[in-house]
């Protein structure tokens, strides 16, 4: 009889893989915790948290009625019964902030619990595409062969290592206030205008379309849409920046340049 292992990861197209590699039993975490206050994440109702994302979405009309207290309780009990019947907790998590902010937060869930812990951890060389020069290495962006070998090959985490990375959660939820990044195999705390510079320089005065300029952040950040779409927002509303036409709500037709009194 096979042994009831249990895996996790972060939610999303991450999870969708994860599911193609082992079938049943993933559990998602859809939080991105590389982003945001973290002093309340791991309440049940976590207001800081809630009152962040609230502004991140405030301009998408799709998420106006989303529930954030039904999502941050549901994540807080899967965290909370992570393990219980389960053999094995594999975690799943690559080279990228979001993914190595929940292998800590993974970790803090489970230190006091007897469960064996492995991990699956990947990186720039199991990637599908190959790119060399990625910002980020992401479980979604790997491979289904690569991601099959490395659960084979997977580790089982020591007790020392669980308590370090239990403890460097602990200290990310008492002192983010910002944006993590993963720099020399370490999650580092910066303010959370840490790219606003990065977005300005995408802009000029000539009007450009504004989904290009996301495109662009992204592709120099390694941010989510969301997270640029929110600070290209911000630097509007801090006259940084003006929308020459449309607005935030129908935001692929927006158009946005750099105000006059900024350039």
């Amino acid at each position: 009889m096979q042994p009831n292992i249990q895996h996790i990861c972060q939610g999303g197209s991450a999870m969708e893989l994860v599911s193609t590699v082992v079938g049943d039993n993933v559990t998602g975490i859809r939080d991105d915790c590389a982003v945001g206050p973290l002093i309340d994440v791991d309440s049940p109702a976590p207001e800081e948290r809630i009152a962040f994302w609230n502004d991140i979405f405030a301009a998408d009309k799709n998420m106006s009625q989303f529930d954030w207290q039904a999502e941050f309780l549901a994540t807080c009990n899967q965290l909370r019964n992570l393990g219980r019947e389960a053999a094995e907790v594999v975690i799943w998590a690559g080279s990228h902030p979001t993914e190595q902010a929940l292998r800590r937060r993974v970790h803090w869930w489970l230190r006091s619990t007897p469960v064996k812990v492995s991990e699956v951890l990947v990186d720039i060389e199991d990637m599908a595409d190959g790119t060399a020069d990625r910002i980020h290495a992401p479980i979604a962006c790997a491979s289904v062969e690569r991601l099959r070998l490395r659960f084979s090959h997977r580790l089982e985490s020591t007790d020392y290592l669980r308590k370090q990375l239990a403890d460097e959660w602990g200290a990310l939820r008492d002192h983010g206030q910002g944006v993590r990044l993963w720099e020399g195999d370490r999650l580092l705390e910066y303010p959370i205008d840490h790219y606003d510079a990065t977005l300005l320089a995408l802009v000029e005065q000539q009007p450009v379309r504004f989904a290009r300029v996301v495109g662009h952040a992204m592709a120099e950040t390694g941010q989510s849409d969301c997270f640029c779409k929110w600070r290209f927002a911000t630097l509007v509303r801090t006259g940084h920046l003006s929308l020459a036409s449309g607005n935030f709500h129908d935001w692929l037709s927006a158009m946005i340049c750099r105000d006059m009194l900024n350039h």
